[in-house]
This record gives C-alpha cells, structure tokens and sequence, in this order.
C-alpha cells in the first residue's frame, strides 16, 4: 500500500485512532492525503455561499419540497410530465424533483439537471390553477 485518501471525519483521518492512523502502523508507507474530490467539492459548497447562487439553490429546493410533500401538487406534476413529453424525456425515468444535497457537489448538479428537465412542466399555466383548487 502506497497511498490513502479519506474526507475529514475524525474516524477516518485522525492522527492517533483514525483509519489511516491504524493502515500507517501496518503499512508507513502509506502517506495519508485527503480526497482531493472532497476538498473539490468543499471549495464548491463554500463558493456557492454568493448570494445569487445561494438563493438560486434555495429557491430550486423550495420547490422540490412544494412539490413532493404535497400529494395534490404531486399528482399534478406527474401529470404535466406525462403530457410534456420532452421534459418526460429528459427526466430519465425521474417522476419527482430532487433535493440538493449539502455536502455533495454532484448530487446538487443531478438535482439541477432534474429541475431544468422538468421546468416547462413545472411552468405550465394549466398546472398554477390546478394547484389553487
């Protein structure tokens, strides 16, 4: 073992008791770095802290939790998808909006894709007055 790589949990990276601690008594070769990936995405949640992007976020979360708490705006947004066809495409098998997640970057551009690909359905004026009844 030449190298590892772990995010910042204490039980992975700590120096005494962590993981790598245990894999560098065994192996001291074994240079612990942290995950380059995770430091990525750390940057990237700590860079979306601007204010237009975080409340781009905010407003995008604010409708995944308006639409899939709420069975009647649910059911009218499955049925918007089933009529839009290409927003159905795009989706990828997806019947619901995703959340964003806080500590993963990727997860956060796949709930992203997921709420450009419904947006004309999620538009629809027919889908505001169904909502109002």
């Amino acid at each position: 073992m030449r190298s590892q790589g772990y995010d910042g949990a204490a039980n992975m990276c700590g120096r005494f008791r962590g993981v790598q601690a245990r894999i560098r008594q065994q192996y001291p070769g074994a240079v612990y770095t942290h995950c380059k990936a995770h430091c990525l995405n750390l940057a990237i949640v700590y860079a979306s802290t601007v204010i237009y992007t975080k409340n781009m976020m905010d407003l995008v979360q604010t409708i995944a939790f308006a639409f899939n708490y709420f069975a009647k705006r649910m059911l009218c947004f499955k049925e918007q998808l089933a009529e839009d066809q290409a927003s159905k495409q795009e989706m990828e098998k997806r019947t619901k909006l995703q959340y964003l997640c806080a500590t993963r970057w990727a997860a956060r551009a796949d709930a992203l894709f997921t709420f450009v690909s419904a947006f004309t359905a999620l538009n629809q004026r027919r889908m505001s007055s169904k909502l109002d009844m």
